[in-house]
């Protein structure tokens, strides 16, 4: 895990989670997912509308 902004794309069954554990851990999280991100988010999570915003915000990216 990085210092810096992490990137999380895919918000699904698997990825919702561990994302969240990330955000949860108080490490800045951008977050993307193809079927809507918003809803999928977790709580301090930045929402990115794109892949694209995700690879310009972070220094290291997640997939699941």
């Amino acid at each position: 895990m990085t210092a810096g902004r992490n990137g999380f794309v895919g918000l699904g069954q698997m990825g919702n989670p561990m994302a969240a554990n990330i955000a949860a851990r108080g490490f800045e999280l951008v977050a993307y997912d193809k079927a809507g991100t918003a809803p999928r988010a977790p709580a301090g999570a930045q929402v990115a509308d794109s892949l694209v915003e995700v690879a310009v915000a972070a220094d290291s990216i997640f997939l699941s």
